[in-house]
């Protein structure tokens, strides 16, 4: 039995090889930048030129970006503990709310689970979150603090946000209390497969517009274009924001790790070159993504209650099946040696109330495991949903 792992959005040995040369450009730099030496204490905010790299990706200018450590993730559970614990200290009678918009990303969920948030799932729509409803419950529940979304090649749904979703969602904040702030992980900002893809409209200059820039923040990462475990992320934020941050990271470090930012801003100094690379993670992923959707293409088309995304980017599919039958194809697949993320795992509490979605990683397995994993998991879609029909 082949056995195929395809649980998380992992970069493969293959995407991680395309940095290799920036270890070896490490022990070459000059640790002297602007006055700075890149081995010692200080520069809370990052390096300049770390923060230069991190706006271009994010769409935010270099100015309002905090460039930190390995992890973007450690970024959004500082900055959502930092705005749970100042709603607590003038409501500590309240419980405070967050939007998920669904399916969405399992650790977002978990950080607002682990600060005894209580998330509240809105559906997705195909141009991003469905921003009449938030409206509502925003101008209903004074208790929201915060919205979770990807808004470029979506975790897991792959959708990229309409320019209308866009601004709707800078103004989601005026409608709600003075604390509710929309958590923009642009994760896959630059994540293309190719010119097919749709562009993502900046946020941070529409929110300067509505008036709402203050209850805006933007993360990014390299973890995907660099090395997953050993990347720089970074928050934009307004300027008044940015400076109270810092208060806030000064009490948890002195600084961040800046010989590994200096050669990240080395290693794409030269223009083009971070697109280049790109295009080189795009050579290996597109092919990954166009055997699953193929396989299901040909063997599921047709099929009552079956569909799937088409994204132009990112690192995942979502399927979507019969209303009960999710977690059947999970465990027939798994039997079969292809392993799935849970069940439920996109959704707050780990809970799919529909049991019908599944989401699908292709980026760590090799081609070929790919292609004969996507025909066990249609295989097996065929056969459950031809069960269910006949019971």
């Amino acid at each position: 039995m082949i056995k195929v792992d395809m649980t998380r959005g992992k970069p493969s040995e293959q995407q991680l090889s395309l940095s290799a040369p920036m270890e070896r450009l490490g022990a070459d730099l000059n640790p002297i930048v602007d006055g700075i030496d890149v081995r010692n204490y200080g520069c809370l905010e990052g390096l300049a030129s770390a923060r230069k790299l991190l706006g271009h990706v994010a769409g935010v200018p270099m100015d309002n970006m905090i460039a930190w450590g390995n992890s973007s993730l450690t970024l959004m559970y500082l900055y959502s503990r930092f705005l749970v614990d100042e709603f607590r200290s003038k409501n500590p009678n309240l419980t405070p709310k967050w939007i998920a918009n669904t399916p969405g990303y399992d650790r977002h969920f978990t950080i607002t689970e682990a600060l005894g948030i209580e998330l509240i799932s809105v559906p997705m729509t195909a141009d991003g979150p469905d921003t009449q409803r938030i409206a509502g419950i925003l101008e209903h529940d004074k208790s929201v603090i915060g919205m979770w979304c990807v808004p470029k090649h979506s975790n897991p749904c792959g959708a990229t946000y309409s320019n209308e979703a866009v601004r709707e969602c800078a103004a989601l904040p005026n409608r709600g209390n003075e604390r509710f702030t929309i958590f923009w992980d642009n994760a896959y900002a630059i994540h293309d497969f190719g010119p097919e893809a749709s562009p993502l409209l900046p946020i941070m200059p529409e929110a300067a517009r509505q008036g709402s820039e203050d209850r805006i923040a933007v993360f990014c990462s390299t973890s995907k274009i660099t090395f997953a475990g050993g990347g720089i992320g970074g928050i934009g934020l307004s300027m008044q924001n940015r400076e109270r941050f810092l208060k806030h990271l000064n009490v948890l470090s002195i600084c961040p790790d800046k010989t590994s930012q200096l050669k990240h801003a080395r290693f794409f100094e030269e223009p083009g070159s971070l697109e280049a690379h790109m295009v080189g993670h795009a050579e290996i992923l597109k092919p990954k993504f166009r055997a699953v959707t193929t396989a299901f293409e040909d063997m599921l088309s047709g099929l009552p209650g079956v569909s799937w995304s088409t994204p132009t980017g990112g690192y995942f599919i979502s399927l979507y099946l019969p209303t009960g039958t999710a977690s059947q194809v999970y465990q027939k697949a798994a039997e079969r040696g292809v392993v799935l993320t849970k069940p439920g795992s996109a959704f707050p509490y780990g809970i799919d109330p529909n049991d019908e979605h599944l989401r699908i990683a292709p980026s760590y397995p090799s081609l070929a495991e790919i292609e004969h994993a996507s025909r066990v998991i249609a295989e097996t879609v065929r056969e459950v949903v031809a069960d269910c029909r006949s019971d």
